[in-house]
């Protein structure tokens, strides 16, 4: 088996699309196609002057038609039976080459069909505004019940209006003529649209002429000048963004490494600004958009055209628009942009790109795939890199930049082994109390982390060994004390604290571990007088509570705020003189190869809260840790060299790529039925390609929490230098995620 190529140095290839070729190859869209699985049709000469490359057709699959996007034509199929299309639907839009490769790249990476990859890009609310709906005219219904077509068109459209293309899926495969002969006769008849998008809404298209080449786009004017540019604030962002204004400039495609502690402003709005002038766009991603603040209305303002997205549903408005700036998501990259010049992806770390629906794709890998195609320059920002980007930048020879440098701090780690041995178990350590105590006394404002929610992880049971766990998930239930409850963290269900063990009727029940409702607790009746608020998702469950939180820390309203990763990653929190990990070590241990680098990541974001000259107390029963020396001694390439050594040794991304292969049923039994199969399939595939790689196929296993709102989910792990070239077994009802963010 090769190893894959570094996605940094992967040359893309431009398909090649014959126009008069008497076959279209078409992505399907079923369930059951395989990942970069294209099927051949014959075209009837009555649709082939309405074909385009990326144009959604209507095309017959096994017994029923399906919907399907033309990725091309080629000469020869690779089967004797070929059928023919059935519609074309040229209302919709159509998707350009650039987003073919794209979503092409997308199936292979996910292992979906490219369909289900192009769909993203297009969604229901897009369709709905572009095809028009069909309607029964008054009559119709006995006329199509008479003649005896199809009992579920009919149903359907006297239901109501059926837009055009689930019209076409009620029809068998042998009717192409059926719609076009109803309409004809009067029978059916198109409705006005509901909503219409404007013309430009359509993206640029490439039309099956002898000509047919992707349409050539002028320069954008530059934008208006402004007055008050912020200058560049020191030497290394001048450095840095004249590096990125020559590759630009050229067309180069190349990719920057960026480190800054904190969103920089001004060098975003000269990149931007500069690229506009070239002519080109530029495409801002963010792992959470709506949060971004007033840093980001700020930028938007400069750009009166600029277009900000939150999810899917806008993209077709940027080839509508085609703006010199867009901000989005981790799936904005797979939108028609014409002139795409320079990605900036802010905060490239975070394991928010990565989403919480399938497909499970990482935003940065996404933007650097996209940028590649357009031979758009990236710039990846972050105040702590992935540790596989800078792997991957020391050897693609990639360009690093670091601005700014973090204040000094008076840093302090304590041993909570010798505060047990002191008899002191409390998350208020003696020098947590002491330094608390003069940060009140002096007026100054404080924040204390830890990362779990609720007063107690679990409700145990002395006498006969019970935990009680939620009905529908294989998780304990977590006590909050606050309401009353013992809550489910996975599916967030919630019943009453019972007084008696359910199982044995005594009143024998303990609380083991402890949360972030305790320490409030504990912070409160060490200082009566505090004002005190806790910030997790109980207390602020949406932004508009976080908002409104960290508007009245700003306003002074709180000296000190206790919460979970929130006080840790907001934006709009200010510094503070005292931040306090009370349980630096609680992510550490966890059964995950990313459990140090989570830690890290919020460790020192939270070191980020404090000003210059403030307090920094990392809590620990194990101080020695090489994450937390790193964080005390200010020292990332303590925590780098470390962390790619250990994952080198256990054969972990970058070295090798790691797959999680998930399959989900409601029997416990079909779940591991089907996992053994899958993997002795696998074996099977491995001995073909690459023998010689041992252990690159691990389990199947229960997943780390086997039920989740009761769903069984049981777990396959691939772990070899090219996981792709092992993938081709797996169905595509299976779940893949490649180089997955946590092990959990």
């Amino acid at each position: 088996m090769r190893s894959a190529p570094s996605s940094w140095s992967e040359t893309p290839t431009t398909p090649e699309v014959a126009p008069l070729e008497p076959f279209a190859v078409v992505a399907v869209d079923d369930r059951h196609v395989r990942a970069d699985q294209a099927h051949y049709y014959a075209i009837p000469d009555a649709l082939r002057p309405q074909l385009q490359v990326g144009g959604l057709l209507v095309v017959p699959y096994g017994r029923r038609l399906r919907r399907g996007w033309l990725l091309g034509c080629d000469a020869q199929a690779p089967v004797e039976a070929v059928k023919p299309l059935a519609a074309v639907l040229a209302e919709a839009p159509a998707f350009t080459l650039a987003q073919i490769q794209l979503a092409r790249w997308i199936s292979r990476r996910s292992n979906i069909a490219i369909a289900r990859a192009l769909a993203i890009a297009v969604p229901n609310a897009t369709l709905d505004a572009c095809l028009p709906r069909l309607g029964v005219a008054n009559g119709g219904a006995a006329t199509l019940q008479a003649q005896g077509k199809p009992a579920a068109l009919l149903k359907r459209l006297q239901a109501g209006p059926l837009r055009l293309d689930r019209a076409w899926l009620l029809v068998p495969p042998g009717s192409a003529t059926l719609l076009p002969e109803l309409a004809a006769a009067g029978v059916v008849h198109r409705l006005p649209h509901a909503t219409a998008l404007p013309p430009a809404a359509i993206a640029p298209q490439t039309t099956l002429a002898p000509s047919a080449s992707p349409p050539a786009t002028a320069p954008a004017e530059p934008p208006a000048p402004i007055t008050a540019v912020p200058a560049l604030p020191d030497r290394a962002t001048r450095e840095m963004c004249s590096a990125v204004f020559a590759d630009v400039t050229n067309g180069r495609g190349g990719v920057f490494v960026v480190t800054a502690p904190f969103w920089p402003a001004a060098a975003i709005e000269q990149l931007v600004r500069h690229a506009a002038i070239a002519g080109k766009q530029t495409l801002i991603l963010l792992p959470r958009p709506a949060r971004r603040g007033d840093d980001l209305r700020a930028l938007i303002a400069r750009f009166p055209d600029a277009l900000s997205l939150r999810g899917t549903a806008g993209l077709g408005a940027i080839a509508a628009r085609q703006p010199a700036l867009t901000i989005g998501g981790r799936w904005t990259p797979l939108a028609a942009f014409a002139r795409l010049g320079l990605v900036l992806v802010i905060d490239e770390h975070d394991p928010a790109f990565a989403g919480d629906f399938a497909p499970f794709l990482h935003g940065r890998e996404i933007a650097l795939q996209a940028a590649r195609f357009a031979r758009a320059s990236t710039v990846l920002f972050s105040p702590n890199p992935d540790p596989a980007t800078l792997w991957r930048a020391s050897r693609a020879g990639v360009r690093r930049f670091t601005l700014g440098s973090p204040p000094p701090l008076h840093v302090q780690t304590v041993d909570l082994r010798q505060e047990l041995r002191a008899g002191r178990n409390t998350f208020l350590s003696t020098p947590l109390r002491q330094v608390l105590a003069s940060a009140l006394a002096a007026g100054e404002q404080a924040v204390l982390f830890l990362n779990r929610r609720g007063a107690a992880r679990m409700l145990h049971c002395r006498r006969c060994g019970v935990t009680l766990q939620c009905r529908r998930c294989s998780t304990a239930l977590a006590y909050h004390a606050a309401d009353g409850l013992l809550r489910c963290h996975s599916c967030n269900a919630g019943e009453p604290r019972p007084d008696v063990c359910p199982r044995c009727r005594t009143p024998t029940l303990e609380e083991l571990g402890a949360g972030v409702q305790r320490l409030a607790q504990e912070v409160q009746t060490a200082f009566p007088a505090v004002r005190l608020e806790r910030w997790d998702s109980d207390a602020a469950p949406d932004a508009a509570a976080g908002r409104a939180l960290a508007g009245r820390f700003a306003g002074g309203e709180i000296d000190v705020l206790v919460g979970t990763l929130p006080v840790a990653l907001a934006e709009s929190l200010p510094p503070v003189a005292l931040a306090a990990a009370v349980l630096a070590d609680l992510g550490l241990n966890l059964p995950d190869y990313r459990a140090a680098e989570r830690s890290y990541e919020q460790l020192a974001a939270l070191r980020r809260r404090v000003v210059a000259g403030g307090q920094f107390i990392l809590q620990s029963y194990q101080p020695s840790h090489w994450v937390l020396q790193a964080l005390a001694a200010d020292d990332p390439a303590l925590y780098y060299g470390e962390e790619l050594r250990r994952r080198q040794e256990l054969g972990y991304p970058p070295f090798r790529q790691l797959a999680r292969l998930t399959y989900r049923a409601a029997s416990r039994q079909r779940c591991e039925e089907e996992a053994q199969r899958v993997r002795a399939a696998l074996i099977e595939r491995l001995a073909e390609v690459a023998p010689e790689v041992p252990d690159a196929v691990l389990g199947p296993a229960p997943a780390y929490a086997e039920r989740v709102k009761g769903v069984y989910r049981w777990q396959l792990h691939l772990r070899a230098p090219n996981v792709q070239a092992l993938l081709g077994v797996v169905p595509p009802y299976w779940i893949v995620e490649v180089d997955p963010e946590d092990l959990r």
